[in-house]
């Protein structure tokens, strides 16, 4: 695997299940959004995994910058679970659950990656994305 110039190999190598299931989450939606697997259930069947795991997982891929930048540098609120943040998350992102400050407002990275509506993948802060991404 090629690093991306300025990454760092974790020590022990091993992602977290919450970091695997975001990069699985967004490999199936590339997979649909290139004509690769024609429905989630295409997917199901060519990974061999249940149907409520495969769309639960794709659910990840509508995360907000935040979410996501904790789950990569690791620092989610370990009062959340891949449930909690699988199953039916919101479609706006300030409406998804807040990271580590649920009461302070968004910040201004965050604020900024929510007007980027356009943008496939929203910009996050750690390029550890982009190892498990493209593993």
């Amino acid at each position: 695997m090629t690093l991306p110039s300025g990454a760092e190999r974790r020590r022990d190598g091993d992602p977290t299940p919450l970091e695997l299931a975001l990069a699985r989450g967004h490999r199936w939606l590339a997979m649909l959004e290139s004509g690769e697997a024609k429905s989630l259930r295409d997917i199901t069947r060519k990974q061999g995994v249940d149907s409520s795991y495969v769309s639960r997982i794709v659910n990840l891929t509508t995360l907000a910058p935040d979410i996501v930048a904790a789950i990569l540098d690791e620092t989610l609120s370990s009062d959340l679970t891949l449930f909690d943040l699988a199953v039916d998350p919101p479609a706006l992102w300030e409406e998804q659950p807040r990271v580590g400050r649920k009461s302070e407002a968004p910040s201004a990275e965050w604020s900024a990656a929510a007007q980027c509506a356009d943008a496939r993948l929203p910009s996050y802060p750690s390029s550890r994305w982009l190892v498990l991404f493209h593993s």
